[in-house]
């Protein structure tokens, strides 16, 4: 991953430069580090959407989400091989997500991502987004899109491993160790079937991304978008961290078993 970050950054003349207008105070230069922090955004992007592969179908629908908010965007910007470009990945993994979920009942039919799926997937949304950010649409000289509104389009896959990053370190365990504290793994515990899970967890992703897109098609302040989507964050790092009292009180409350 790290090669892929430095093709990615020197060769393939796509890199970070800048953060946007997070402060309010101007755009946030860092191209003396543009090539590391490169590496950085490329491995967690990859890594998140690794993570989340955990529940049949799920990487697929986390990654549509974030592949048709960004056709979205480009679309807007007038960026149509792109945005086509989106759409066919997305049209492409239906087939996949169709076996995947078994709605085909054939067990020869029976396929799953894998660690080179995920990878693929986590390398094309860095890839696109990067692009989003340093590519400047027409007739405005400003990029396609403000940084701040990539954490939008991925905010599951990325919430979900800062979390559980966050929660095995308090343990003093490697944060990239295994372990089932992911959102999936929550809510199969919960004992939601696997079209609840997608249906809840899809449905976050996307109630995520509307908020970036409209953001920033109606140019809401990037650091109004930052500070709601660290809010977000706050909230969701609140409610998994009490998730198993509040569903303990529930069941009491409603005599469920």
């Amino acid at each position: 991953m790290l090669f892929l970050a430095i093709w990615l950054a020197n060769d393939g003349g796509h890199s970070i430069n800048n953060l946007g207008d997070l402060a309010g105070s101007g755009k946030l230069d860092i191209k003396s580090v543009s090539v590391a922090f490169t590496a950085v955004a490329l491995i967690g992007c990859i890594t998140a959407f690794n993570m989340v592969d955990g529940a049949d179908g799920l990487l697929s629908v986390l990654a549509s989400v974030t592949l048709l908010g960004l056709s979205a965007i480009f679309y807007a910007s007038g960026e149509l091989n792109l945005t086509y470009f989106c759409l066919l990945f997305v049209l492409a993994m239906v087939p996949y997500a169709i076996c995947n979920l078994d709605i085909i009942p054939n067990r020869s039919l029976r396929v799953f991502m894998g660690d080179s799926g995920s990878f693929l997937i986590g390398f094309t949304v860095i890839w696109l987004m990067i692009a989003a950010t340093e590519m400047s649409g027409e007739p405005s000289a400003e990029p396609i899109m403000r940084p701040v509104t990539a954490l939008w389009l991925i905010a599951v896959p990325l919430m979900d491993m800062a979390m559980v990053m966050l929660r095995r370190m308090k343990n003093r365990r490697s944060p990239f160790s295994a372990d089932r504290l992911h959102l999936h793994h929550i809510c199969a515990r919960l004992k939601m079937g696997r079209y609840q899970t997608l249906f809840i967890i899809g449905g976050v992703s996307l109630a995520h991304a509307l908020v970036g897109i409209a953001g920033e098609l109606l140019q809401v302040r990037e650091s109004i978008m930052l500070a709601l989507f660290l809010l977000s964050f706050s909230l969701y790092v609140i409610s998994i961290s009490y998730i198993w009292k509040f569903t303990t009180f529930l069941r009491h409350r409603l005599n469920i078993r």
